[in-house]
């Protein structure tokens, strides 16, 4: 085949919490580029067995997949789409709306083809083979056959691969008449799967996937074992306590029906609790490594939609065989399919409009999981040993993981972080003190789209913070605003406003008037903050040095948006100094510089004014300032050419040392209020790595 495009490098995350697409689709998956094709022609086909037995199945697929389009709809509710993907494993054509509601829901993990799916089938196979009367030997053999081929046309996801190898294990005890051994069988997938890319080991979809497995072999049955007792005691007093509300019945035999169907229920919800906590008690660290928070609801929500995927699944495959010979009879079967993805839809709208926020811890660190994990099993040890007193060693136990938590979610050295983001063509800088209070300086880009969703969310969430305590805007340009706008906008509130920081010259603007609109609806404050304005977070001073509005009304440039008025805030911690200095240049350079001169301001960290742009950073501002870092938020290939030459060389005169998200991603900094540390996300390593 000859494809003709352009080729691109796989990027790595230039910010915390960001997706890092090297290290999924190098290290994890194996790609060196990718193409943006324009046009590709196949030459010589392969004529090989295995490419024979792909293409048959490929083309199984798309038949199957249009008969799922023919049966729901391709646009009915999006559920042709959905089931593209827990059957086929085609996730291409779910409509983002129901992926955010299921992520929302804590359910997206029933849109991947999973290990329940797999032994579903396997064992639905095998025992419609057994039910015909068909040899032992026979039936584990076609029923491996078909369960490769299903692996094979769905292209061997992690969970897919484990789950086909543990079948094929199953399949095989039942045939050499031996016992099955999941913990074996698990083991074996696991090799199988490292042997194959030990890179699979870091891929969170490994790691949950048998941690699950390890959970349901040893962590359930221990935890059922501990409350046996009291569903016994409960089961054997329920007959009592309906005989006295059913006195008068005569027929027993009704009493016990009611008595069973009552006890059945109740031991399903127990054993759903049960075996839920038991997966999530393992989970709990790959989840916030990876999603930064656990969602609240999700455990209850599961209870109800796990279940119903084993209905869901073979009824669909059903539909799907029925098309083949008679489409309306199929459509008809399907109605129980549509009926289950509505509930889906509807627990994934009902999420999005309740307003219970999610448990937002953050990344955790490895002695953390260590810790946690050494907790875990001594929890496990105490419920499997008979001693006396185990509730109280499990009150230490507990107490334990709870101050665990408290301890990776409090900053105990008192150092505030601050981070100027990578958001290309824009500005973001987030400060979190050092009580956990978050202040956004500016947040918009004018060359990346919905930098909210994918960089600002991600990054507070990795950081284990959903709320903004300040945003202070600088002036009313996109670059520095439509990131607040995605934010006021979402009607998901994952990251809350509680106050918005403005100047008294932005009140014409019409991206101003979008803001203030969408504040008042989400009832978000917005404070006007002049020059000689203060306000004292956590023992952090943050004061407004511009714009002087006597100053702009002088010059005929009041309430005019331009970056002459941008907001400059002068940010003091104990020793530590930073200056923040929008858009400014000129006129607002030189108010600056003589408000530095007359005060003796000391600046050790300075955002250089207007992304380095050559009309800023005069000689005299530069001399001023003499900052030890200066810090450049611009985007790669920004038709601007920020940052100019020209600014680098005037900050060395003065000894600055000079960073730029351009080159380096996200500068990240750190300090006590008298020590400072920074770091850059994209270093030379990890650029060569790149290429």
């Amino acid at each position: 085949m000859v494809i003709r495009g352009s080729i691109k490098w796989f990027s790595i995350n230039s910010n915390l919490g960001e997706f890092n697409e090297y290290k999924y689709y190098v290290k994890q998956l194996g790609y060196r580029y990718k193409v943006i094709a324009q046009s590709y022609k196949i030459i010589k086909e392969n004529n090989s067995y295995l490419y024979t037995v792909k293409r048959v199945l490929h083309n199984l697929s798309r038949s199957m997949a249009c008969k799922l389009e023919l049966i729901f709809g391709s646009n009915s509710k999006g559920h042709a789409g959905l089931l593209k993907a827990m059957i086929l494993g085609d996730k291409g054509l779910i409509d983002e709306d129901i992926k955010d509601k299921y992520t929302e829901a804590g359910i997206t993990h029933i849109l991947a083809i999973s290990g329940l799916h797999i032994t579903m089938l396997g064992m639905c196979i095998y025992r419609v083979l057994m039910r015909c009367k068909i040899d032992i030997y026979i039936s584990s053999i076609v029923t491996m056959g078909i369960i490769l081929l299903y692996g094979l046309m769905t292209h061997f996801s992690v969970s897919t691969n484990r789950a086909v190898v543990m079948m094929l294990f199953m399949l095989a005890a039942k045939f050499f008449s031996r016992s099955y051994d999941m913990l074996t069988s698990c083991c074996v997938s696991f090799i199988v799967i490292l042997i194959q890319n030990p890179y699979m080991i870091e891929n969170s979809g490994t790691q949950l996937s048998y941690l699950a497995v390890i959970s349901i072999i040893y962590v359930n049955p221990i935890l059922y074992g501990y409350i046996s007792p009291q569903i016994e005691y409960i089961e054997n007093n329920t007959k009592q306590y309906i005989v006295k509300a059913t006195g008068q019945i005569d027929d027993y035999r009704v009493i016990i029906g009611v008595s069973d169907i009552i006890n059945k229920i109740y031991k399903w919800v127990i054993k759903g609790i049960i075996s839920g906590i038991s997966i999530l008690l393992l989970i709990v660290p790959v989840l916030l490594n990876s999603y930064y928070e656990i969602k609240s609801f999700s455990l209850a929500i599961n209870l109800f939609v796990i279940p119903l995927v084993s209905l869901l699944i073979p009824m669909t495959i059903i539909g799907i065989l029925i098309s083949y010979i008679w489409l309306d009879m199929a459509i008809f079967t399907s109605g129980c399919v549509r009926n289950i993805l509505d509930f889906y839809q509807m627990i994934g709208t009902f999420c999005q409009r309740l307003s219970i926020d999610n448990l937002v811890l953050g990344y955790t660190s490895i002695s953390f999981n260590i810790m946690y994990y050494a907790l875990i099993i001594t929890m496990i040890v105490i419920l499997k040993v008979n001693k006396k007193n185990k509730k109280r060693y499990l009150l230490c136990v507990v107490s334990g993981l709870s101050l665990l938590f408290i301890i990776n979610n409090i900053n105990i050295k008192g150092t505030m972080d601050i981070t100027m983001l990578d958001v290309g063509q824009g500005e973001c800088i987030s400060i979190i003190t050092p009580k956990g209070k978050v202040i956004l300086v500016d947040c918009g880009s004018s060359d990346e789209k919905e930098i909210y969703k994918y960089k600002i969310k991600q990054f507070l969430k990795y950081k284990g913070e959903d709320v903004i305590d300040y945003v202070a805007i600088s002036h009313m340009d996109s670059d520095h605003t439509s990131g607040v706008i995605e934010i006021l906008k979402d009607s998901s509130n994952e990251i809350r406003i509680k106050n918005i920081l403005v100047t008294n010259h932005m009140a014409d603007n019409e991206n101003y008037k979008i803001i203030k609109k969408l504040a008042n609806k989400k009832k978000v404050n917005i404070i006007e903050f002049n020059k000689g304005d203060k306000i004292n977070i956590d023992k952090i001073k943050i004061e407004c040095l511009y714009p002087n509005g006597i100053e702009l009304e002088k010059k005929g440039q009041n309430n005019v948006n331009n970056n002459l008025n941008s907001m400059v805030l002068y940010m003091t911690y104990k020793s530590f100094n930073m200056l923040f200095t929008g858009d400014i240049e000129d006129d607002g350079e030189r108010y600056i510089t003589k408000e530095i001169e007359c005060r003796e301001l000391d600046i050790d960290v300075l955002k250089v004014p207007h992304h380095g742009s050559k009309n800023s950073s005069s000689k005299e501002f530069v001399l001023a300032t003499q900052p030890e870092l200066a810090l450049i938020s611009a985007g790669e290939n920004n038709s601007y050419g920020h940052p100019h030459k020209e600014i680098f060389k005037r900050y060395a005169i003065v000894g600055s040392y000079m960073c730029c998200t351009k080159e380096d991603g996200a500068i990240n900094l750190r300090t006590d209020g008298k020590k400072l540390s920074y770091s850059m996300m994209v270093d030379k390593y990890n650029e060569l790595l790149c290429k």
